[in-house]
């Protein structure tokens, strides 16, 4: 993972190191796949001073976890490929780095991957659909989804989070040269459920995704979307719909990287509100870097 992680920091990110200073502008984010790069957050800080720290403490501890708290049941089409594989699989973590510590967790975490292909010459409207089942809400579990989509190809992938359970995750994305994705993301938790999860797209030229994150379950939701690209013509379209009851924590955070010329990002959310307790965060940042 090293010379990937390398790559991808001199284009755009830079390295975080143990007890190093903070990146001092959305330019220099701090990446990174070990957990040590990134202090246990004193929920001061600007990333996490919205996050109820007393809920969501144990799944930044570090502690040892598994991914037994969960099952992945998965529904398609015959033309997407659907595998289960190993952490040592290569086609992992080389389309994303981590940002966060929840993030980082979650990568040296998991065991076993779901990986979703939609290979070449496959158009098709009709949704593969990734079923996260919680089964143990006092078990700390990490999960990692990886969904590619081959040059040209198009297609839809639904993730839906459903259950109870204590989880961190990513989800790594990536929309080959003319492709197409849309991806959906349902949170739709049982109310004693806390996830901290990441969602990453990488787009290649003249590539489309079309992101609906749509939260209503759990009792602490903190959802990540970042979106960065590799050549011109890159589309990423990124909307969510939320809705928060009494004590519950729904919040989203946005980044789009725009590190290439001639691409485009277009993000809108609505949410709404009711009960005592009810608490929503969003914070959305785009980057428009000098070239």
């Amino acid at each position: 993972m090293s010379a990937a992680t390398d790559t991808l920091a001199s284009e755009n990110l830079v390295i975080a190191s143990p007890g190093g200073s903070p990146a001092r502008d959305k330019g220099q984010i701090r990446a990174s796949f070990d957990p040590g790069d990134f202090p246990m957050p004193h929920f001061r800080e600007e990333e996490w001073r919205f996050t109820p720290s007393a809920r969501v403490r144990d799944l930044l501890a570090g502690a040892s976890a598994a991914s037994s708290g969960f099952t992945v049941r998965v529904e398609g089409i015959d033309e997407v490929s659907v595998e289960q594989v190993g952490r040592d699989d290569a086609r992992l973590g080389v389309a994303f780095i981590p940002v966060d510590r929840a993030s980082a967790l979650a990568w040296v975490g998991f065991d076993q991957a779901t990986v979703i292909t939609i290979p070449r010459g496959v158009n098709s409207d009709r949704p593969t659909t990734i079923t996260v089942t919680g089964t143990e809400s006092g078990t700390i579990s990490y999960g990692h989804i990886r969904v590619i989509v081959e040059e040209g190809a198009s297609g839809v992938v639904v993730l839906r989070y459903e259950g109870s359970a204590r989880l961190a995750s990513n989800v790594e994305v990536s929309v080959g040269q003319g492709g197409s994705l849309t991806l959906v993301s349902a949170q739709l938790w049982d109310r004693n459920a806390a996830h901290l999860g990441r969602i990453h797209t990488r787009l290649d030229r003249d590539a489309r995704v079309s992101q609906l994150v749509a939260s209503f379950g759990g009792d602490v939701l903190r959802l990540v979307s970042t979106v960065d690209y590799t050549g011109p013509g890159g589309d990423a379209e990124l909307l969510g719909l939320f809705f928060g009851d009494a004590g519950q924590h729904l919040e989203h955070r946005l980044f789009v990287d725009h590190g290439v010329a001639n691409c485009r990002s277009d993000v809108v959310y609505k949410g709404a509100l009711q009960g005592d307790g009810a608490h929503s965060v969003w914070v959305g940042d785009v980057l428009i870097r000098a070239d």
